[in-house]
């Protein structure tokens, strides 16, 4: 593993550590304890908009309208679409809600046809099937609270006469999707962590300088090979001695041999005497 790969996973172990850090310090509560609290109590004592990044809890018993949509592209393929209601609060205040789940989005039509049902005295009372909700204040996107506004004003509805919160209730992160994101940069980082563990702790093959085979070289000077006859003795031959056979010449300066020595050439013999 290079050193650039090494310090990709450091990089890697500190940043889903922090990730993880941080969802289970501004979630932990709602995603361990399931503590939230509902919007029709904050209303009467606080704002809505100071709970921005919190989760809460609604129970919705009036629906006005469906007023947009968002679809999530990826290479130009929809890969999912949130719907955006704007909800009729206990104390008569409106606020902007994303939801994507199928079973909510049947059910906030049908508590959209119960509330315009009761609004046109077709019905006495509003909805007989209210929904529990829970979401994320969340702060509403430029577009979207464009498309918010021109729809209630469309139903004659403005600051002036009825309260309008410009956050939006978004339902789309559930308490099993921020599990989910936490537990995975929880397994990333102990995965990053692992390699760089075993990459620190695994043994390293030590260089056996003194074992090392280094060949002789060949030097003229002082290369003065040993060799034997036919008879077992040693000839010596000093570096500038030369012997060329088959066919050649012989050519040297010292020879030493004894006096029986045999040196045969191309089948034949040269018998030399000291």
């Amino acid at each position: 593993m290079t050193t650039k790969n090494v310090i990709g996973l450091i990089v890697g172990v500190l940043f889903f550590t922090f990730a993880a850090v941080f969802i289970g310090v501004t979630e932990g509560s709602y995603m361990f304890a399931g503590k939230c609290e509902n919007v029709n109590t904050i209303l009467t004592s606080s704002n809505i908009e100071d709970y921005k990044g919190k989760h809460v809890s609604i129970d919705i018993h009036g629906v006005i309208e469906n007023y947009a949509e968002t679809k999530h592209k990826t290479n130009g393929i929809t890969t999912g679409t949130d719907q955006h209601y704007i909800i009729w609060l206990d104390d008569g205040s409106m606020i902007s809600l994303r939801t994507k789940k199928k079973k909510n989005i049947e059910q906030l039509n049908s508590i959209m046809n119960d509330t315009w049902d009761y609004l046109d005295k077709k019905r006495d009372s509003g909805t007989d099937n209210p929904l529990y909700i829970e979401a994320e204040v969340s702060t509403m996107d430029s577009e979207i609270k464009g498309f918010y506004d021109e729809m209630l004003d469309y139903y004659g509805i403005s600051d002036s006469n009825v309260v309008v919160h410009y956050v939006e209730l978004d339902t789309t992160k559930t308490k099993g999707s921020l599990l989910g994101e936490f537990f995975a940069f929880v397994f990333f980082g102990l995965l990053c962590l692992a390699a760089v563990v075993l990459h620190f702790k695994k043994p390293r093959v030590k260089k056996a300088a003194d074992d090392t085979f280094v060949p002789e070289t060949y030097n003229p000077e002082t290369y003065n090979p040993e060799t034997t006859d036919e008879f077992g003795n040693s000839e010596t031959f000093d570096s500038d001695d030369k012997i060329k056979l088959n066919g050649g010449s012989t050519d040297y300066d010292a020879f030493v041999s004894d006096s029986n020595d045999k040196i045969k050439l191309n089948g034949g013999s040269l018998d030399e005497t000291r």
